[in-house]
């Protein structure tokens, strides 16, 4: 519900006040002032609409020496801003209330719609940043990625720039964090509490625990016990490579062998 004490700033203002020009008009609201202040409210789009209110702030100020206000309910396209500022008409969203008092107390037209601009700019930029956020946490629900692979994902609808920097925004509000390092040092990101699995590109310390890692859920799903050629086939990995991780972890008593099966302790 539209507060017009709180839009004005406790000013005086007559609402629907009516005047006739080349036509008669209601005018929604009209601040005494001095100076007058005539201010029209655009809450729907429509472009009619638009230069309906155009036209009739135009007619008033033929007969009226007053300041000329719309209030826009949503963000005007650049056209209407340009034909706002071309008539001689402020026009300020009605969410900026910084942006109205500005406009009622006499700033330049042109000030006040190219802070109203650059309102519309940073709310289109939230939004897109929000939406970038949003596909870069749906992407990371999916698999771990570098910070390469995420450019490389989100490529056609984002720029490098704008991935790397939304990637750093999950970063710091926790949602995502970094899992494990790739052999040129670089972070593989995922969501917070999963592990990496295993990848090529994974350095030799982040590969070895996630090696170690895999055989452990391997032998977990089996509790009969699992031979080296099964576990390296459940895991994706060499035999070679699955006999060094069983004997790393027999060592540290994680598991134990019986015959030619491994099972956990």
């Amino acid at each position: 519900m539209l507060d017009p004490r709180r839009l004005f700033a406790g000013s005086d203002y007559e609402e629907g006040f009516r005047f006739t020009g080349s036509a008669d008009w209601v005018l929604d609201f009209y601040l005494p002032g001095p100076p007058p202040v005539a201010v029209d409210l655009l809450l729907r789009r429509g472009r009619g609409l638009f230069f309906e209110k155009v036209v009739k702030l135009q007619d008033l100020r033929r007969f009226m020496d007053c300041r000329t206000v719309i209030v826009a309910g949503y963000p005007p396209s650049p056209d209407q801003i340009r034909i706002c500022g071309a008539s001689g008409i402020s026009i300020a969203l009605i969410t900026d209330q910084e942006g109205i008092g500005h406009a009622l107390s006499g700033t330049p037209c042109e000030e006040v719609n190219r802070r109203t601009e650059l309102q519309i700019l940073k709310r289109q930029n939230r939004a897109r940043s929000e939406k970038c956020r949003g596909e870069l946490l749906a992407a990371f629900r999916q698999e771990c990625m570098t910070m390469d692979e995420a450019k490389a994902k989100l490529r056609w609808s984002y720029s490098e720039g704008e991935v790397a920097s939304q990637l750093r925004a999950l970063l710091s509000s926790g949602d995502i964090k970094m899992l494990a390092r790739a052999k040129d040092g670089g972070g593989i990101y995922g969501i917070r509490g999963t592990k990496c699995g295993l990848r090529a590109d994974l350095s030799d310390r982040c590969r070895k625990e996630a090696t170690r890692r895999a055989v452990t859920e391997a032998l977990a799903g089996r509790p009969s016990g699992m031979t080296a050629v099964e576990v390296a086939e459940a895991c994706g990995i060499p035999v070679i490579q699955s006999r060094i991780c069983l004997r790393d972890l027999a060592k540290a008593s994680t598991v134990l062998k019986e015959g030619a099966v491994w099972r956990l302790r």
